[in-house]
C-alpha cells in the first residue's frame, strides 16, 4: 500500500463526523457526563496590596452573599459556596455550557501579618471582595516631627 491508496480526506471526514455525533449526543443530555458533582470549581480571584490591606476579589456571579462562606484559619482564607444552576429545567438541547455550577472553594494563603479582627466582605455586582488588613507590626509610619 502506498500513500497514494489511502484517502487521507475522506478518513479525516469521517472522523470528524463521528466526533461531531457524539458531542452531539453528549450535550442533548441534561447534564454533560464530563461534570463530576461531588468535585468543587474554583471561582477566578485577584489579590493585590495596598499600603494598609490585602484584597482578595472574587469573581462569583449569579449568588446571594448569604450562599457564600468566607473564613480565615490561621494564614488561609477559605472561600466556598454552592452555586445552584439556573438553566430551565424543560430544555430539550444544551448547545455550550461554560458557567460552573455546583460547590466551590478557594483557599488563598495570606503571607502578610493581618489584623483579623478588622477582616471585612462584600459581595457586589457578581464580585466577593476581601478586604484583610495589614497588622501595625511591621508597617513604615512617617513621624512628623514637631518644634517643643
Amino acid at each position: 500500500m502506498s500513500w497514494d491508496d489511502i484517502d487521507l480526506e475522506r478518513n479525516f471526514e469521517e472522523i470528524h463526523e463521528r466526533a461531531n455525533r457524539i458531542f452531539e449526543e453528549m450535550w442533548e443530555m441534561s447534564r454533560p457526563i464530563m461534570i463530576m458533582p461531588d468535585q468543587f470549581w474554583k471561582p477566578a480571584l485577584d489579590i493585590y496590596e495596598t499600603e494598609d490591606e490585602v484584597i482578595v476579589l472574587v469573581e462569583i456571579a449569579g449568588m446571594k452573599k448569604e450562599e457564600i462562606d468566607v473564613t480565615m484559619n490561621g494564614d488561609v482564607v477559605n472561600i466556598s459556596g454552592n452555586r445552584v444552576e439556573s438553566l430551565p429545567t424543560n430544555r430539550t438541547k444544551l448547545n455550550q455550557m461554560e458557567i460552573n455550577y455546583g460547590r466551590f472553594q478557594r483557599k488563598v494563603k495570606i503571607f502578610t501579618p493581618i489584623d483579623k479582627d478588622k477582616i471585612s466582605a462584600t459581595y457586589e455586582n457578581g464580585f466577593l471582595k476581601i478586604r484583610l488588613p495589614k497588622k501595625g507590626e511591621g508597617h513604615h509610619y512617617m513621624i512628623k516631627v514637631t518644634p517643643d
